[in-house]
């Protein structure tokens, strides 16, 4: 292996992994001033660029492989073929799937050490994207009030529930009824 496909190989495992952590960092931070703005976009150009790099990978990878796999029948390139695809799916899942998995956990930690259960007045029903309605309301904390919706499900205005929020994150919410 060459100095070029090593240093590309690293440079797909550091900046695909400092991306996701950056753009995980920048997405979960209370504060959204433009700092934190510039480094969730620091964050997405460096996974663009690892996907480059592993690009280079595949491009590399898949020269070779033409040339071995023209040798072979075609049932048997037709299984190296689907191997190569499931090799490039994993691949790409083991990128994406990190991302998901800590904002899952962010949000869980954050109504475990932070919710805060309170009843709130629907003030309003729309239909937003695709038809699905939703219900808007406020949420009134200590220092502000914030004007939030979710889907109505079955609530109408006038109608008085209870919602989970973090006190941290007031970004974070979600009908108190989906909370177990």
């Amino acid at each position: 292996m060459n100095f070029k496909k090593i240093y590309y190989i690293i440079s797909f495992l550091f900046f695909v992994s400092a991306g996701e952590y950056i753009g995980y960092w920048a997405s979960t931070t209370r504060n959204t001033g433009n700092i934190i703005t510039l480094f969730g976009i620091i964050g997405f150009a460096m996974i663009v660029y690892g996907f480059f790099c592993m690009l280079f990978i595949v491009q590399v990878i898949f020269e070779k492989y033409t040339n071995f796999i023209r040798r072979f029948s075609e049932p048997a390139r037709n299984f190296y073929n689907l191997t190569f695809f499931i090799l490039f799916v994993c691949v790409t899942i083991a990128v994406v799937l990190p991302y998901f998995l800590f904002t899952k956990k962010y949000t869980a930690d954050q109504y475990k050490k932070f919710g805060v259960m309170q009843r709130v007045l629907i003030e309003d029903k729309h239909t937003g994207y695709k038809g699905h309605e939703y219900v808007s309301f406020r949420i009134v904390t200590p220092d502000s009030i914030y004007d939030k919706e979710l889907p109505a499900e079955y609530y109408q205005p006038g109608d008085s529930t209870t919602i989970i929020y973090s006190s941290y994150d007031p970004n974070i919410f979600k009908w108190a009824d989906d909370f177990k």
